[in-house]
This record gives C-alpha cells, sequence and structure tokens, in this order.
C-alpha cells in the first residue's frame, strides 16, 4: 500500500512537479467546460422508455454526447437499479458504455444490456 504511494510521489515530483501541474491543468479545463456538455441525441426503444423490459431480451442503448473540446474525458454507465419492499433504491448493475464513433466533439456511446433476472428494475 505504501510502496505505492510512495511510486505515485515520485511520479507526481519529478521535474518540478510536473505530472501533478498537469492533472491539475486537466482538472480546471475540465471544471470550465463540464456545464457545457451536452445530450445531442438518444437512441433506445420506446420499451426501454416506458420501464416494460423483459428479462433475457437485449437492449441496444446509444447516446451522442457533445463534449464541448474535452476530448475523451467523458465516460457513460448504464445504471440498473431496484426498489426493495421498504422503498430503498439500490443499485443491482453497472455497465459502461463503449465509445462506438467519434467525429469532431461529438462522442458517440454504446451498450447493448440485457437483464437475466425477473423483477422489478429502473
Amino acid at each position: 500500500f505504501y510502496c505505492k504511494l510512495a511510486k505515485r510521489f515520485q511520479t507526481l515530483a519529478a521535474n518540478d512537479n510536473a505530472k501533478a501541474k498537469e492533472i491539475a491543468a486537466w482538472k480546471e479545463d475540465v471544471v470550465a467546460k463540464w456545464d457545457s456538455i451536452e445530450i445531442v441525441s438518444c437512441d433506445k426503444v420506446e420499451e426501454l422508455k416506458n420501464g416494460d423490459i423483459e428479462s433475457g431480451k437485449e437492449y441496444t442503448i446509444t447516446y451522442v454526447i457533445d463534449e464541448k473540446g474535452l476530448n475523451d474525458a467523458v465516460g457513460l454507465e448504464l445504471v440498473t437499479t431496484y426498489t426493495t419492499a421498504d422503498g430503498k433504491q439500490h443499485v443491482y448493475s453497472v455497465e459502461p458504455f463503449s465509445v462506438v464513433k467519434k467525429e469532431g466533439d461529438l462522442y458517440t456511446f454504446q451498450v447493448k444490456h440485457s437483464l437475466s433476472n425477473a423483477g422489478s428494475f429502473k
């Protein structure tokens, strides 16, 4: 544990903290552009929009995101949740979207998803 931290510190501190400065500049750029990120389009079947999901059936979900110059700094995940009898929501699964296309600042993300269990999911 400490050896990994020591190695990371050495990397960050080398060359007058060059890597630390690079990371800080990247974070400042992300903060400056974050609120301008835009969902250009979302493509999913009506069943998903209405919450009528069938167990075992595969669904494809596609989003086009304008990253506004963030250069692949954004990632998407499909988070599937369920609600217990007492009304609490819990995470059932998390699946990352894959980048399937890039045109300038427009990134197309896609995931193919199917539930293997019956039940009520969001």
